[in-house]
């Protein structure tokens, strides 16, 4: 047998020959003993299937299999597969032939953003070869080393126990249903669990994220100098020796910037490059373009910089005191929400019992799998030309527009494939500055930022102080409530303005009080800023009302349920604004529903044993939906139904996992009576999408997919009119559906090919837009009451948790949860579904064990080893139900539900503690320490 061709991987000094088997052929490279196997497969052999996540073995998207053993390749040196079988995602099934497990993870729905499913899928084989029947808690266990933010791990083990043979690929799990269903509701691909467009693509590795992407032989790389310290003045800037690194090509200063040196979200108020005061540890000062991401690197660390240090803050409450140094022009208090109803002085004098409590949460971090990248070129059309993950590839535009000084029509950005977003990306991070290096070089530009770099300079969710003072009637009425909401939103604006509204509006829970005082604020330090996360302000302020209605119910003597629906929203209830609920709001059925899955009723707790408790605790939550408060809130969209019969969909959403391009894509085939696959989307391209706004706040179902329902309706009367003229028939008496219109009760048809030659001699267009203005439900909020109308639609849900606390320990395990959602009509359930058990999965985070654990504004959880995440192995015994309640200014009925699920976990699973051991945490996370201080201090009073 010939030896295969001798490949030189890389421009280092070859050290020495490596012959493999690599998915199944032989290989024989040259390589450097110092070169990593992620580094061979990704940067040499471009096999990008194999994902770089967290730099040191962390998270498991790097997993790959060496003859048949589960390995990291980010921490494997690529010399040790010498001799050996290696196998890779781009080896294990092909598009055409899909092994079972890629069929299986598909089936079930057990990838969202994609970005971690390749090291899932050969982890998942790795486990089946050598126990090809594992039960349930050997697929939770084995897994536990592949980390995923998105799925909630349930659908992956259901994935697994299908490729297993273990349930069958048309077995409906038990661990969710739908209740509420509209019967008369007759559709034919809407309310159908489709899988993702783009399923196949992730399952396979063919799937490109940012950092997969290849610009071209002559790509420049980038690496940012940052600040050292929180707060200081930058006196002088030397990059003189830097300069002379080999390799080096430009290193980049304020000075350079053509443009504006600003940028930011609601308030530009975040310099592009900083050249006169620093605000946080990890400002951007300079960029370093090189040869080489290494050079990059390496010579960043070669720039000085001189700073005169300045006090810094990092609190809320230390930065509003009278002698704290002002950190931006206008003071410390970016924000201050009011709201003001009724007489408080006088509800809670009337209050037999009043309870008033401090809550804390912490910095909490999106934690996405796929790092912060940017690339940025000059296409055939010389438009500068930038992709990267983003939520909002228009703001993007408009920001790097400003700093270049140039017309938006000479630059385009472009959303590749996303590795979760939860917010993140709402902010701008490398596309910027990639944009400027390539502006001012001519040259394609790329950077990826290293794990720490992710967790030290991204936004992260507010840490909020809350003061909460609710007072009640014996009977168990709601009568005051007073609340002060301290966020800490660090260095720069960002969403920080609608944060704080949007906490504020929710503290009251979804409840009838018609007393009420808030103050919430926005307030800046020298912390790393915050922003966006799934939950926008809404789950730190359920962790606070949801725990204080559990000490209120206590104090009462009522059962906590009873206390709750005694309280919640009804259709026509007046909220804290002011705002009469028109919305589908049936607060009761989805506690209702709960109590009976869980069956609360007759719960007897499991009889204590070696130090181990038992205990149950509720939640029940609301969520308004889009920006609200009279913001604009556009919704765009476009559809052309073309001659061939098939239908191309416009949007300038994004779709980072959520599987809104699925739901949009369902939608045109419902109204046009298409075949799914005959449906084409494209989205997140600013030259080539209308604009719908930033993909966030649980907003583009119900927004743009408004803006979709409109544009169809038009082609869809449209092919209705021509029918039933040619037929000489009553529209209603036709019906679209597989690529046909039928007449109802015949076998008479025509194609939608055939009608859509029609068009033009009809003169109809064939191409329609459409715009939806959410802004039109709610209204700007006053100053200095709050009232108004502030969202529109809302989701509800109620969710129940039974844990067990080892008070030896402290540790917390959540044995079993009950999350029952109200979305309006599920349009694609098996989607619903993944986004609560996402959302649970991250409201478990946020209860027991997520904290960026930031000291004097550095963040000390830098890696995935010390910034915990949930893991399989911790999954609980999860059960989903949808509650279908038809919305009807929605699209079908539909609403929304991304990010609700987040908000009751943590509550439950809180009120559950105090139910098993007689503790209450005021400040998130619940670790094992502080159940230990409290059932210390607990035993010392009594």
């Amino acid at each position: 047998m010939n030896k295969p061709e001798l490949v030189v991987t890389s421009n280092k000094k070859a050290k020495s020959v490596l012959n493999f088997i690599l998915n199944g052929k032989r290989r024989r490279l040259l390589v450097e003993k110092d070169r990593t196997l992620l580094e061979l497969l990704r940067e040499d052999l471009k096999l990008t299937g194999t994902k770089l996540g967290c730099d040191n073995g962390t998270c498991g998207t790097c997993i790959v299999l060496v003859d048949g053993q589960l390995t990291k390749a980010c921490v494997t040196s690529a010399s040790l597969v010498a001799g050996k079988n290696l196998l890779t995602i781009e080896g294990l099934g092909t598009v055409k032939k899909l092994h079972p497990l890629q069929k299986s993870f598909i089936n079930r729905h057990a990838l969202q953003c994609g970005f971690c499913t390749p090291g899932m899928v050969l982890a998942a084989k790795c486990l089946l070869d050598k126990n090809p029947k594992p039960s349930q808690e050997e697929i939770e266990f084995y897994l536990k080393t592949n980390l995923c933010r998105c799925t909630g791990y349930q659908q992956i083990v259901e994935a697994v126990q299908e490729a297993a043979g273990i349930i069958k690929p048309n077995q409906i799990s038990n661990s969710w249903k739908t209740v509420g269903e509209d019967e008369k509701a007759n559709f034919n691909v809407i309310g159908k669990s489709v899988p993702m467009r783009d399923a196949v693509e992730k399952i396979t590795g063919k799937a490109k994220y940012t950092s997969d992407i290849d610009p071209g032989k002559e790509t420049l790389y980038l690496a940012t100098v940052r600040s050292s310290h929180a707060h200081a003045k930058i006196l002088k800037i030397n990059y003189s020796e830097a300069l002379k690194y080999p390799g080096v090509v430009r290193i980049i200063t304020a000075k350079d910037i053509p443009g504006e040196n600003k940028y930011g979200k609601i308030i530009r108020d975040q310099p592009v490059l900083t050249n006169e005061k620093v605000r946080f540890i990890g400002d951007a000062i300079a960029l370093v373009v090189a040869t080489s991401q290494d050079i990059a690197n390496q010579v960043s660390k070669l720039v000085k910089v001189e700073y005169e240090v300045l006090p810094a803050i990092f609190s809320p409450r230390q930065a509003l005191q009278p002698e704290a140094p002002k950190l931006h022009p206008k003071g410390n208090i970016l924000y201050h929400f009011k709201i003001r109803k009724g007489d408080i002085e006088e509800g809670f004098k009337n209050s037999d019992v009043v309870i008033e409590r401090n809550y804390q949460t912490q910095h909490v971090d999106h934690a996405q799998l796929e790092p912060e990248a940017a690339i940025a070129y000059y296409d055939k059309e010389k438009t500068l030309t930038i992709i990267a993950p983003t939520q909002h590839v228009f703001f993007d535009r408009l920001n790097i527009i400003r700093a270049l000084g140039i017309p938006k029509e000479d630059v385009r950005v472009i959303q590749p494939k996303v590795g979760g977003a939860f917010g993140k990306r709402e902010d701008i991070y490398a596309q910027i500055h990639v944009a400027l290096a390539c502006f001012l070089t001519q040259k394609p530009v790329k950077t990826t930022y290293t794990r720490a770099e992710t967790f030290l300079v991204t936004q992260k969710r507010h840490p909020m102080e809350i003061k909460l003072k609710t007072g009640a009637s014996q009977e168990g009425r709601l009568l005051a409530l007073e609340a002060e909401i301290m966020g800490d939103t660090g260095a720069y604006a960002s969403w920080g303005v609608n944060v704080l509204r949007k906490a504020g509006v929710h503290i009251t829970g979804p409840y009838k009080i018609p007393n009420v005082k808030v103050d919430s604020y926005a307030v800046f330090t020298n912390n790393p800023f915050c922003g966006a996360m799934r939950g926008f302000g809404t789950a730190q302020a359920a962790f606070a009302y949801e725990s204080q209605m559990d000490e209120m119910a206590q104090a009462l003597e009522m059962d906590p349920i009873e206390f709750r629906i005694k309280n919640t929203f009804k259709k026509k209830s007046l909220t804290a604004t002011g705002q009469v609920l028109n919305s589908a709001i049936d607060v009761e059925k989805t506690i209702l529903e709960a109590v009976q899955e869980f069956e609360w009723t007759n719960y007897v707790k499991k009889p204590s044993e070696d130090g181990k408790r038992y205990g149950k605790g509720i939640a029940t939550i609301w969520y308004g939906i889009g920006f609200g408060a009279g913001i604009e809130d556009h919704g765009e969209a476009i559809v052309e139904l073309h001659p061939n019969g098939k239908a191309t969909l416009w949007v300038g959403t994004v779709d980072y996992g959520q599987g809104s391009s699925t739901i949009f894509c369902q939608m045109v085939a419902e109204q046009l009576g298409l075949r799914l696959e005959d449906v084409k989307i494209v989205h997140g391209d600013s030259a080539n999408t209308p604009n719908c706004g930033s993909t966030v706040a649980t907003k583009q179902t119900y927004i743009t997919g408004n803006a979709i329902k409109a544009a169809t309706d038009k082609i869809r009367k449209d092919i209705l009119e021509i029918v039933s003229s040619e037929w000489g028939v009553k529209e209603d008496q036709l019906l679209l559906q597989d690529g046909k219109v039928f007449l109802n009760n015949t076998k008479k048809s025509i194609s939608i090919k055939e009608v859509a030659k029609l068009f033009e001699a009809q003169g109809k267009p064939r191409r329609r837009q459409s715009i939806f203005k959410g802004e039109q439900f709610t209204s700007p909020l006053d100053p200095q009451t709050g009232q108004g109308n502030a969202y529109f639609p809302y989701t509800l849900g109620t969710q129940i948790a039974e844990v067990e606390v080892d008070t030896k320990t402290g540790k917390v395990k959540v044995l079993r949860l009950v999350a029952v959602h109200h979305v309006g009509k599920a349009l694609n359930p098996q989607l619903v579904r993944g986004q609560i058990l996402g959302g649970i999965s991250m409201g478990y985070g946020f209860a027991l064990s997520e904290d960026a654990k930031v000291v004097k504004g550095v963040p000390q959880a830098q890696d995935f080893g010390k910034y915990k995440l949930m893991k399989s192995s911790d999954l609980p015994d999860i059960k989903v139900i949808i509650v279908e309640s038809p919305e009807t200014t929605g699209p079908f009925g539909a609403i929304g539900i991304g990010e609700p699920p987040t908000l009751a976990t943590a509550p439950a699973i809180i009120n559950a503690i105090q139910d098993a051991c007689r503790v209450r945490i005021y400040n998130l996370p619940a670790t094992p320490d502080k159940i230990l201080n409290a059932l210390a201090s607990e035993n010392e009073n009594q």
